[in-house]
């Protein structure tokens, strides 16, 4: 599952890239096609590289009636460096 830019701003240099996975989708997003996506927008705007802050945001989308969470997004946020 590749990582799509989900926001960024431009001013201060921050990236978010963010997955969708699911109860029945599992599947943990592919961090080095974000780095890569990350990378390529810092790039376009002026930086040379982007760094990741340690961790990632989860927040639940969709919630099962017996309190699972059925769709969660996954957000990672990138610093552009010199």
């Amino acid at each position: 599952m590749t990582p799509t830019e989900s926001g960024g701003y431009k001013p201060d240099g921050i990236v978010s890239m963010s997955s969708t996975v699911s109860l029945f989708h599992p599947f943990l997003p592919d961090w080095s096609d974000a780095q890569a996506g990350a990378d390529k927008r810092c790039r376009s705007w002026g930086y040379k590289r982007a760094t990741d802050f340690t961790g990632s945001r989860e927040f639940c989308k969709a919630w099962d009636r017996h309190g699972r969470c059925m769709e969660m997004q996954l957000t990672r946020y990138y610093e552009c460096t010199e």
